[in-house]
């Protein structure tokens, strides 16, 4: 299997097709019959323009991906012209340290994410909002045998999420383990009111 590079403009119809072996007319044409068909399936309608851009060529049979991924850095950057790419190793190594940098960026991340939910939203006030009337015993057994489902489920979570762990990168795992932490701190926040209301009531 191949990573080849397609990228489809609708504001100008246009189409770049890269190959990191080279590009040949019969791929192109058959690339832009099938974009050409999606395309129109979703109301974006031709001619579409093929816009050639000369680029370096691999010279192994390994590194069509780290073509891919400096191809597409160069269109996103948007400067035109010659695509070049570096000797694969060391794009390898280069794209690996901003890869391995994300997951420092993402663990960052969910830190901050989960650091300004306990600072904004207003715990006390959530665990006020949660007390019902009725006895105070079984809303206090109630809510202890929600922490411990809520606990179960987190574990059952945590067990079954690998591949959802990879694909972002930590920051999905992260952000529901912060959760999880913050809904038992709400819980908590009800259990002492209820404890409070036995205290006051006796």
């Amino acid at each position: 299997m191949r990573l080849l590079r397609l990228h489809c403009s609708i504001v100008d119809r246009t189409i770049i097709y890269l190959n990191s072996l080279g590009e040949t007319k019969h791929q192109y044409n058959k690339t832009a019959e099938n974009w050409s068909t999606f395309g129109a399936s979703k109301g974006y309608q031709g001619p579409w323009k093929w816009v050639i851009r000369k680029h370096s060529l691999q010279s192994d049979s390994i590194s069509c991906g780290v073509f891919t991924a400096v191809f597409a850095e160069a269109i996103l950057e948007g400067p035109k012209g010659y695509l070049a790419c570096s000797p694969a190793q060391q794009e390898r190594e280069r794209l690996g340290w901003f890869l391995f940098r994300s997951l420092d960026e993402c663990s960052d991340l969910a830190g901050d994410i989960m650091y300004l939910a306990t600072k904004f939203i207003p715990q006390k006030k959530v665990a006020e909002g949660l007390l019902e009337e009725g006895n105070v015993n079984e809303a206090m057994f109630k809510t202890e045998d929600c922490r411990k489902t809520m606990n179960a489920l987190q574990d059952a979570l945590e067990s079954n999420w690998e591949t959802f762990d990879l694909a972002t990168h930590g920051l999905g795992p992260a952000v529901i383990k912060g959760t999880f932490a913050l809904v038992d701190a709400c819980l908590k926040e009800k259990m002492r009111a209820l404890k409070s209301k036995v205290s006051t009531d006796e």
